[in-house]
């Protein structure tokens, strides 16, 4: 969880680690001057859940979408199907490019 922009000591070392940053505390095009070997601007670099605080969302922008059809199950493993000599059919919404 990140409260918000700023340098944090994420070890308890007594350095700082990082430093989480927005456009309004950049000089011009310079991020601001910090002694952590990490720094992130807001927005940009990392994305958190409340704007310029909360949680890390790495897959933000993604185009994840659920298929409703298919995302229920988890598709036969490969392996599986062939032991069976097809025997197990692959789940709906999965290809796994075997034809029995």
């Amino acid at each position: 969880y990140v409260p918000g922009p700023g340098e944090y000591d994420l070890d308890g070392n007594g350095s700082m680690d990082v430093m989480f940053y927005t456009e309004a505390q950049m000089n011009g095009t310079e991020k601001p001057k910090t002694s952590a070997p990490l720094s992130y601007l807001i927005g940009k670099e990392v994305f958190l859940s409340d704007g310029t605080s909360g949680f890390m969302n790495p897959h933000r922008g993604e185009g994840r979408t659920w298929n409703e059809n298919r995302d229920y199950l988890y598709p036969i493993p490969t392996d599986e199907r062939v032991l069976t000599n097809g025997a197990l059919t692959q789940n709906p919404g999965w290809n796994d490019g075997l034809n029995f």
